[in-house]
């Protein structure tokens, strides 16, 4: 003799499942329909201020690549000014150039050399 009848036990367990999918459907949340515009709007306002970072950003590298070409340019002068006070300090330690000054500067002559003077009539 069987406990259950292998009919009636099928039965009862398919309309127990049913009834479980049921159940389970029903007390399942659903998403609220307010809540999909809302999450739209948080999304498009988190869009917008990457947006707005990014183009901060590029304003700031470009600041920055300004800065880099002035820079560039001061750096190109500056190594320009440099060569120029090199040469004039490799001049300045010449004998040519003590002796212009010492012609200029000082009135000095070579033993040979002769001095004219200028007299004005009046």
């Amino acid at each position: 003799m069987a406990f259950w009848n292998s009919k009636q036990t099928q039965q009862v367990v398919s309309s127990g499942s049913d009834t479980l999918k049921s159940s389970l459907q029903q007390g399942r949340s659903q998403p609220k329909s307010y809540l999909i515009p809302i999450a739209n709007v948080l999304f498009a306002l988190a869009l917008i201020m990457l947006g707005a970072q990014f183009v901060q950003r590029e304003q700031n590298i470009g600041a920055l690549r300004e800065g880099i070409v002035h820079v560039e340019k001061q750096f190109a002068d500056n190594r320009l000014e440099q060569e120029r006070l090199l040469l004039e300090r490799e001049f300045m330690n010449s004998d040519a150039y003590i002796e212009r000054m010492a012609r200029e500067q000082l009135g000095m002559l070579r033993t040979n050399d002769l001095q004219f003077e200028l007299v004005r009539g009046r």
